[in-house]
């Protein structure tokens, strides 16, 4: 099975990483590591206009409590549109709301 190498930024290690690994399409082959070294391969890796970097999408939240714990009650992918679910929550329930953000 072949096998990339991935930096790891908060143990500032390499790791060999097999196909099952999120991060191997990203990952330098071991052919590469061997004929650039591990500098320029670390520079290449972390390079922030890399491709391969996972994007995710933020979505904000309006939890509600009920006396249960907090629900999602709706979710909306700007700040702006967030807020204004929040305005009309207060208005026509009342209750305690909060906004949490989250990526998908």
């Amino acid at each position: 099975m072949e096998k990339h190498y991935v930096y790891g930024t908060k143990s500032k290690k390499w790791h060999l990483v097999g196909s099952d690994d999120r991060d191997f399409k990203c990952g330098i082959t071991q052919a590469e590591m061997a004929r650039i070294g591990k500098a320029a391969a670390k520079k290449k890796y972390l390079a922030p206009n890399r491709v391969c970097r996972v994007k995710k999408k933020t979505i904000f939240v309006l939890q509600g409590t009920y006396g249960h714990g907090w629900e999602d009650l709706t979710a909306e992918e700007t700040r702006a549109e967030i807020r204004q679910r929040l305005k009309d929550y207060r208005e026509n329930e009342g209750g305690n709301y909060r906004i949490i953000t989250r990526r998908e």
